[in-house]
């Protein structure tokens, strides 16, 4: 999958807006009101100078770490390790039909992704005064999964969702134009040959490139054991989505198929945290929600039999988008902070291609989500 160079404007573009918001806030200063300010730093006897943020400035919530003073620059990475899931996981159909014709046997093949190394940097400035931080965040998110399937009886098929047959079946539904007919040469034009395919091999990927700017604020709070945040900003995503299979008889290529899904939208971007501090350690949980707005690409192409057909969408659409994290956090050193835990993330109207499978299986789950899940290790540094 290509890298979209496009969409690295858009991250230059919020960069320089984060560095607008930071240059333009010292003109802010002597108009803000008392009772706005940030709460003055509290130093615990368990660390010198407000280094730390388990410890000190307890009502900054995350943005304690650090020295405490704000007016300074913040950076981190996170090595992730996440898994892509889909309500839609199937890569083809097998099928057993009974000798006598009397029952057919489906299930899916699913795509059973694994956890993949993925990444996400950020870096943003800590305003005085207690206006909090201004960050931009970029993650990049992938997925592939390959599965493939060999006819090894001659009473088992495959069905891929572009309705391509490897082995043979007999329809035995009544209902159907074809009932009684032999497939795959039934879906032939007469006079075509139509060889047995004996094998099909699939694969899946999906691509998530996203960046966000956000203004990230503590809640002032009369205890230093806990931390409350709230952030607000706007969300870039961009989602790759490629399916594709090919049928062979003999290593021949008999038919195949690829389905490609690309969303590119921008919309705002909330989220809430809270954490439970002790003298050099944190635990939190966070949760984000998103509505980014774009337009959703679907391009279609089949082919059978010598035919090809092909079909392309263009709709704008909104998608909404879900997060939560949980995980655990020490401060090492004053301006170090080192972070694991586990990600949540649903991306809703993502998580479906429409397969049809010949009428030899329908999809009962509806729900229509993209969704990853994985380990974070995270460093930041304050300075």
């Amino acid at each position: 999958m290509h890298f979209p160079f496009r969409t690295l404007l858009y991250g230059v573009a919020l960069a320089a807006l984060a560095a607008t918001a930071g240059s333009a806030q010292t003109a802010l200063e002597p108009v803000i009101p008392p009772e706005w300010q940030g709460p003055a730093p509290v130093v615990s006897e368990h660390c010198s100078g407000c280094g730390q943020s388990s410890c000190c400035c307890p009502s900054a919530g995350a943005l304690g770490a650090g020295t405490g003073r704000g007016g300074n620059f913040v950076a981190g990475a996170e090595f992730l390790l996440v898994r892509p899931n889909f309500s839609d996981t199937a890569a083809f159909v097998r099928g057993v039909q009974a000798p006598d014709l009397s029952t057919i046997a489906t299930h899916p093949e699913t795509i059973d992704f694994e956890y993949e190394p993925a990444f996400r940097v950020y870096g943003g400035y800590r305003l005085d005064n207690g206006w909090g931080e201004v960050r931009v965040t970029y993650a990049r998110l992938t997925g592939e999964r390959e599965e493939d399937g060999v006819i090894t009886a001659p009473n088992q098929f495959f069905v891929d969702p572009f309705e391509a047959i490897v082995g043979q079946v007999t329809v035995i539904d009544p209902s159907n134009r074809l009932f009684m007919q032999t497939l795959p040469g039934a879906f032939a034009p007469p006079g075509v040959p139509v060889p047995v395919a004996d094998r099909i091999d699939t694969i899946a990927e999906v691509e998530v490139n996203v960046w966000d700017l956000e203004l990230r604020r503590s809640v002032p709070l009369d205890s230093s054991a806990w931390g409350v945040e709230w952030s607000a900003g706007v969300r870039l995503a961009e989602v790759d989505q490629f399916y594709s299979s090919l049928v062979t008889a003999g290593g021949a290529q008999v038919a195949f198929g690829d389905y490609n899904v690309d969303f590119f939208g921008a919309g705002p971007r909330t989220g809430f945290s809270l954490e439970r501090r002790g003298s050099f350690w944190a635990v939190f949980a966070s949760g984000h929600g998103s509505l980014p707005l774009g337009t959703y690409d679907v391009e279609f192409t089949a082919s059978r039999f010598g035919i090809t057909a092909a079909q392309t969408q263009s709709v704008v659409r909104i998608i909404p988008i879900t997060e939560a994290e949980v995980g655990a956090r020490v401060s090492p050193l004053a301006n170090v902070n080192l972070s694991a835990g586990w990600l949540f993330q649903s991306w809703f109207d993502l998580g479906t291609s429409g397969g049809r499978y010949a009428g030899f299986f329908s999809e009962q789950d509806d729900s229509n989500i993209m969704s990853f899940d994985g380990l974070f290790l995270r460093g930041e540094a304050t300075f």
